[in-house]
């Protein structure tokens, strides 16, 4: 029984250290790029999702100048030649709350 309280705090915490190490862009960096791109708008988290080592997607929630609603849009960054990542795509955005 207790490990079915603490398997999905190990699913993130595996999740988590998947990311890290696999060098994807930090949430601060996906935010700064969403900032850069979107200057008006208020990014709210960068939370990584799906990926595998070569690819890793965002999904970023955020909050446009007088709307309430909140968006989320996903952001997938690709690693390049060089071993840095890059921003490649980004999905239509879709209101979430």
């Amino acid at each position: 029984m207790k490990l079915k309280r603490k398997l999905p705090v190990l699913v993130l915490a595996a999740g988590t250290a998947f990311v890290l190490a696999c060098g994807f862009p930090s949430q601060e960096q996906v935010k700064a790029d969403f900032r850069a791109e979107y200057p008006d708008f208020t990014p709210l988290s960068a939370m990584a999702g799906e990926g595998h080592g070569d690819a890793g997607y965002y999904h970023i929630r955020y909050k446009k100048p007088d709307d309430d609603k909140t968006y989320e849009q996903i952001w997938l960054y690709l690693r390049q030649d060089n071993g840095e990542f890059k921003l490649v795509d980004k999905e239509r955005a879709r209101v979430i709350e």
